[in-house]
């Protein structure tokens, strides 16, 4: 098959495009994910940064990867961290919900993070607002119950 653009390539599975069905594994959650998650929650519970040898270690196993040369930091932040989960997993639809927890959104063109609420990311039309945050009623619960206004 020929795309016309480029594409992710990461989980693609041949036989489950030809017979709809494999036995191949699909990562639902992934190891430097883990990592990054055990780094923010520290730093997040130790009042904002920490020098627990276990986060930093962590932190520093998914930063080493994209960077070779980059030394092993004495103490992080959970912005470090942040910042780290928003370029980890881009591509991986998790973002998003980083963004709705935290509130904060990386604004690429500067490196740092911002308020969520009244950014406008560089494609957007316009800013964030707090409605946006919102997640849906399902339609299977309104279908359900009437009362649930749209």
């Amino acid at each position: 098959m020929v795309f016309p653009a480029p594409y992710i390539y990461k989980f693609w599975d041949d036989a489950a495009e030809v017979s709809g069905r494999s036995g191949a594994n699909f990562p639902l959650l992934r190891y430097a994910d883990v990592l990054l998650i055990c780094a923010e929650a520290r730093a997040r519970a130790d009042g904002g940064s920490t020098t627990d040898a276990a986060a930093v270690d962590a932190y520093y196993r998914v930063r080493k990867r994209a960077f070779a040369t980059a030394t092993q930091p004495v103490a992080i932040t959970a912005e470090q961290v942040l910042k780290e989960r928003f370029w980890e997993l881009c591509f991986e639809f998790q973002t998003w919900y980083d963004m709705l927890r935290t509130r904060q959104a990386l604004d690429v063109t500067t490196g740092t993070l911002v308020s969520l609420p009244g950014y406008k990311a560089p494609n957007h039309l316009r800013a964030f607002e707090e409605a946006d945050f919102q997640f849906p009623l399902p339609l299977a619960e309104v279908l359900k119950n009437p009362d649930l206004a749209l």
